[in-house]
C-alpha cells in the first residue's frame, strides 16, 4: 500500500511538472507574440519619424542613397515580426472531451495520460515556439541596425543642412557685399559728373539788341478776313 502511495505521489509530482512546462512555453509564446507586434509598431514609427525630418530636397544625394539600406532593412525585419503575427496552434493537453472518458479510469492511469498529453503536446509545440523565437530575434536585431542606422543618416543630414546653409550665406553676403560695392562705384561715377558739369565755364548768353528790331508791313492778303452779315467789309488800314 506504500508503494502504491509512493507511485502515485511521483505520478502526481511528474504531472504537475509536465502541466508547468507546457504553461511556460505557452506564456513564452504569448510573450514573444506580443512583443513582435510592439517592436513592428516601434520599426514604423522609426520610418516614419525619419521620412519626416529628412529634407530630401535640399539633403545630399549620397545621403539619400544611404537611406535605402535602412528602408531594406525594415522590410526583411517587418517579414520576420509579421510572420510571428500570424496565427499558430499550439496544444495544451488533453481535449476536454476526454474527461468523460477519464473519469472511469483509475487515478494513476489518468495521471499517467496528463503526463503522455502534457509531453505530446511539449515536442509538439516545440518547433513552433522555437522558430518563433528565432523570428523574433532576427526581427529585434534587423531594427536595432536600422534605428542606429537611421540615428547616424539623421545626424550627417543635419550636418550637411547645417553646411549648406553656411554656405548659402556666406555667398548670399559675398553677392551683397559685390552689389554694395557696384553701387558704391556707381554713385561715385555719378558724383564725379556732376562735379565735372558744374566746373564747366558757362557759354555767354547771345542778348538780343532791341534797337535794331523794325516791325514788319505785313501785306493785306496776309491776313484773315472775320465777315458778318451781308454788308460786312474787309477793315483796310
Amino acid at each position: 500500500m506504500e508503494k502504491e502511495n509512493n507511485i502515485t505521489v511521483k505520478y502526481e509530482f511528474l504531472a504537475k511538472k509536465s502541466y508547468d512546462l507546457l504553461q511556460e512555453q505557452k506564456d513564452s509564446f504569448t510573450i514573444i507574440h506580443g512583443k513582435a507586434g510592439s517592436v513592428a509598431a516601434i520599426s514604423a514609427i522609426l520610418i516614419t519619424f525619419f521620412l519626416f525630418i529628412i529634407d530630401f530636397e535640399i539633403t545630399a544625394n549620397w545621403i539619400i542613397y544611404l537611406s535605402f539600406i535602412p528602408l531594406l532593412l525594415i522590410s526583411f525585419s517587418f517579414y520576420y515580426l509579421l510572420k510571428i503575427l500570424v496565427s499558430k496552434t499550439l496544444m495544451l493537453g488533453f481535449k476536454r472531451e476526454k474527461l468523460d472518458e477519464l473519469i472511469k479510469m483509475k487515478y494513476n492511469d489518468v495521471l499517467l495520460f496528463e503526463m503522455g498529453s502534457n509531453k505530446k503536446s511539449f515536442i509538439h509545440n516545440e518547433k513552433i515556439v522555437e522558430t518563433q523565437n528565432n523570428w523574433f530575434k532576427k526581427g529585434i536585431k534587423l531594427t536595432t541596425i536600422v534605428g542606429i542606422i537611421l540615428l547616424i543618416l539623421i545626424i550627417l543630414s543635419q550636418f550637411e543642412i547645417g553646411r549648406k546653409k553656411i554656405e548659402t550665406k556666406n555667398e548670399i553676403n559675398l553677392n551683397n557685399k559685390e552689389m554694395n560695392e557696384k553701387e558704391l562705384i556707381i554713385k561715385n561715377q555719378d558724383t564725379n559728373q556732376d562735379n565735372d558739369s558744374t566746373s564747366l565755364p558757362s557759354e555767354p548768353i547771345e542778348q538780343e539788341n532791341s534797337q535794331d528790331t523794325i516791325i514788319p508791313d505785313v501785306p493785306l492778303e496776309d491776313l484773315e478776313p472775320f465777315e458778318k452779315g451781308d454788308d460786312s467789309e474787309i477793315l483796310n488800314k
